[in-house]
Formats: C-alpha cells, sequence, structure tokens
C-alpha cells in the first residue's frame, strides 16, 4: 500500500508541475529585457554589437518546427521587427544567439487567427 501512494505521490507532483509550466508559458512577454519588445503583435530588436559579431533570430513554433531563421549581421548595432499580425496565433519561441552563445530566449503569445 506504500508504494501505490509513494508513485500517486509522484505521479501527482509531476502533473502539477506540468500544468503550472504549461499556466505560466501562457503570461504576456512583460518587456523586461529593454533589447527585445513586444508591442501587440510586432517583435522589436535591437542590440548593441560591440564585438560586431554575426547575430541570428531563430523562429520557432510552439511544436519546435523553425519557421524562420535570419542573420541580422554584424554591424555595431543590428536590429530588426518581426509582424506576426498575419500569423496563426501561437506561442513561437524566439532566439537570438551570437555564434552558440544564446542572449535571448522566451516564449511569446503572437498571432491573430
Amino acid at each position: 500500500m506504500g508504494k501505490i501512494k509513494k508513485i500517486f505521490g509522484i505521479i501527482t507532483t509531476i502533473s502539477i508541475f506540468m500544468f503550472t509550466s504549461e499556466a505560466f508559458a501562457d503570461l504576456p512577454y512583460d518587456n523586461s529585457d529593454p533589447r527585445v519588445q513586444q508591442r501587440n503583435n510586432k517583435v522589436m530588436m535591437t542590440f548593441f554589437n560591440e564585438e560586431e559579431a554575426v547575430y541570428t533570430v531563430e523562429i520557432f513554433s510552439s511544436d519546435y518546427e523553425l519557421i524562420r531563421k535570419e542573420v541580422l549581421g554584424d554591424a555595431v548595432v543590428v536590429g530588426k521587427i518581426f509582424d506576426f499580425g498575419y500569423s496563426k496565433k501561437d506561442l513561437y519561441h524566439i532566439r537570438v544567439s551570437m555564434g552558440k552563445e544564446i542572449l535571448f530566449h522566451k516564449r511569446l503569445r503572437l498571432g491573430i487567427y
């Protein structure tokens, strides 16, 4: 009987964790990172590129399918505006990297239909 209680407790804990992480995933992005700002269905990025390294943006769907990959370049200031105004409503993964270093990785609720 004690073994069943233990297994049930583990399953309950895992279920609560999965539910909680999904619930927090739907929270809107709070624009806490000044380099990446979200306004409605637009994501604006600006990075000061002191090392003049190549910056890359990757956008994934909620199923981790790569939707877009864009090289921002190696200028001193790099930036881009992505408009999701005509996109399917989804929880998109936005990742900005400089070489192998990930500078920004968040899930944002974007799209209109």
